[in-house]
């Protein structure tokens, strides 16, 4: 299931496509960081905690694919299940898709959250040239 699938359930449940952009590229980012969004403990957390926010969740998170890889134990190092995650949810796809949606926003937030997605995109291009083996990308 690639983002468009994603989408569309994020926005039956009340989310902007900013928002389900936005938010799937964040915890895209702290999957493969080693993080688990859903968990009640703190150390489990990498970049993303939200499990007091009683918010619904993006679609992404409910995934075969992201229970596939927090089925690998929620490593890094396991680079078929990063593999996996990346390639078949379009996570490397997020946060270009964010950045074309950021035009709902005013421009202060707007350059604060641009920044924020280049890191992201930095940080998933690299989790996938690793888990490829291959060289690092010149970002």
């Amino acid at each position: 299931m690639g983002y468009g699938e994603f989408l569309k359930q994020d926005v039956a449940q009340g989310y902007s496509p900013f928002e389900s952009a936005y938010a799937g590229s964040i915890i895209a980012a702290d999957l493969v960081l080693g993080g688990n969004i859903r968990s009640q403990k703190g150390g489990d957390h990498v970049i993303a905690d939200s499990w007091t926010s009683g918010c619904v969740l993006p679609a992404l998170y409910d995934s075969p694919s992201v229970a596939f890889f927090l089925g690998k134990g929620v490593n890094p190092q396991t680079t078929d299940a990063v593999k996996h995650f990346l390639v078949t949810t379009d996570a490397m796809d997020l946060p270009k898709e964010a950045k074309v949606l950021l035009k709902i926003l005013d421009p202060s937030r707007r350059a604060v959250i641009e920044r924020t997605l280049g890191s992201i995109d930095v940080m998933l291009s690299v989790a996938l040239a690793l888990a490829e083996n291959n060289p690092l990308p010149a970002l």
